[in-house]
């Protein structure tokens, strides 16, 4: 068990490394006492970078360290790195619960990297107060009950993060280190994460970036796969974070229409092109940002209202009007073997792309696991239909909604079926994450879902 001490153990380093190793029944995960070389690939590492309570760096350099980090271990080898904005209630002590949650997925992830791929994972914790740290709301917020009274209070407080310089910095600060150019001829895929009102920060950072004119996020000196091609009206290809996930978002539905508008206006378009990457199967346009909400989540719903007295009509994810796509449990029956590579414990998903109907915005069927494997019984998997509305037009932001098996309130979006459909989604957007043997092809089973 790893021990440490003080709570926020980052006043002379932001940066571990994790050393995995199997004991026989499963991997388990131990802080290391020094960073670990960066063409490790049984490690990962976790990066902290705090934001105070005006959206600025409790500490700049903890952005440079991880910056560095990155293009390190792009020199030496493969990169995948995930970044995650927590939500209300949250903050960046060693022992909350979504920091905990965040290092047993990177510790998953890395296990899947070491079934095929060998891409070293890199986690970026982006911690604000979304818990107060001082005054009455300090201790509201430790009361059962009537801790949701803070809402007002910490809903400001992730807006002027949102706005703040801090996480801008940091979204352009990770898109340069995973994109441009080092002496390996591979890009990092950059995965962007947010939960409840860090996914609101995340939104709204995006929508601030979107509309300077001096398109930060956008890296025009491209390399890596070209299976994966994303274009604006201002440069023929560029690079940008691969995913933008929101989980269960706190964000009003304004903010989702301005990014639809603007992305719109600026001709945003994101391409898969299967001939490059071995595969056939028909292209398509997958996903550059992705909302999803829980058809059970209250706190996003009547509570976000009521924290708004009304005033605000509703999150994206409960606006049917913007909603791209229908979630549904499939009446067929699931198709999801174990794959040939070794058998590291953990759950897996399978993904099948519809060969019924070749369009921009495809159906897809997802095998999602029923259970975690802990028990030693069979794994067995219940299918679910992801259904766009208009499959005729390329969406580069997908919002939807899931049912409540799949993630049952707001806070559940850790376990262990939740997780595999993030993994899904961000396997749609075009990066390859848990697949393993052939690589794209372990990604796009391509049948009729008819």
């Amino acid at each position: 068990m790893e021990v440490i001490e003080p709570k926020r153990p980052y006043a002379d380093n932001n940066l571990f490394t994790y050393s995995g190793r199997w004991d026989g029944k499963r991997y388990v995960a131990e802080r290391l006492r020094t960073l670990g070389p960066p063409d490790g690939y049984e490690q990962f590492d976790l990066a902290i970078i705090e934001v105070d309570e005006e959206g600025d760096f409790a500490n700049s350099q903890q952005l440079e360290i991880i910056g560095d980090r990155i293009r390190s271990v792009r020199e030496h080898g493969g990169a995948i790195v995930v970044g995650f904005i927590h939500g209300w209630h949250n903050n960046a002590e060693w022992d909350n619960a979504n920091l905990e949650s965040f290092r047993k997925l990177l510790k998953a992830l890395m296990v899947r990297e070491l079934e095929a791929h060998n891409r070293r994972v890199i986690g970026v914790y982006v911690a604000w107060n979304g818990r107060p740290e001082d005054g009455i709301g300090k201790w509201i917020s430790r009361i059962p009950g009537i801790k949701h009274a803070t809402f007002r209070d910490r809903y400001r407080a992730a807006e002027r993060t949102g706005q703040g310089d801090a996480l801008s910095e940091t979204l352009v600060e990770l898109t340069t280190a995973c994109k441009m150019d080092v002496s390996s001829s591979h890009s990092a895929p950059l995965i962007l994460v947010g939960h409840s009102m860090g996914a609101f920060i995340l939104q709204s950072t995006f929508r601030e970036l979107l509309e300077r004119s001096d398109n930060p996020l956008v890296v025009s000196s491209h390399r890596g796969s070209k299976a994966i091609t994303t274009t604006t009206s201002d440069h023929s290809v560029v690079s940008t974070p691969d995913l933008l996930l929101s989980l269960n978002s706190a964000a009003e539905s304004e903010v989702a229409k301005d990014i639809i508008q603007m992305m719109q206006d600026q001709r945003w378009e994101k391409r898969f092109e299967p001939s490059e990457a071995g595969v056939n199967v028909a292209p398509y346009h997958p996903p550059l940002l992705v909302s999803v909400t829980s058809s059970k989540d209250k706190a996003t719903n009547w509570i976000w209202r009521a924290g708004h007295f009304l005033q605000k009509p509703s999150t994206d994810g409960h606006n049917p009007q913007l909603a791209t796509h229908n979630f549904t449990k499939s009446n067929a029956k699931a198709d999801c073997q174990a794959a040939d590579y070794p058998d590291f414990g953990q759950p897996w998903h399978c993904l099948h792309k519809d060969a019924g109907h070749q369009s921009p915005t495809p159906r897809f069927r997802i095998d999602l696991p029923d259970h975690d494997r802990s028990s030693g019984d069979p794994l067995t998997h219940t299918a679910y239909d992801l259904i766009p509305k208009n499959p005729d037009i390329p969406a580069p932001f997908w919002l939807f909604q899931i049912s409540g098996d799949v993630v049952e309130d707001h806070s559940d979006v850790f376990n262990y079926k939740a997780a595999s459909f993030t993994l899904a989604l961000i396997q749609m957007s075009g990066v390859l994450a848990s697949a393993a043997g052939d690589g794209w092809s372990a990604n796009f089973s391509e049948v009729s879902l008819d």
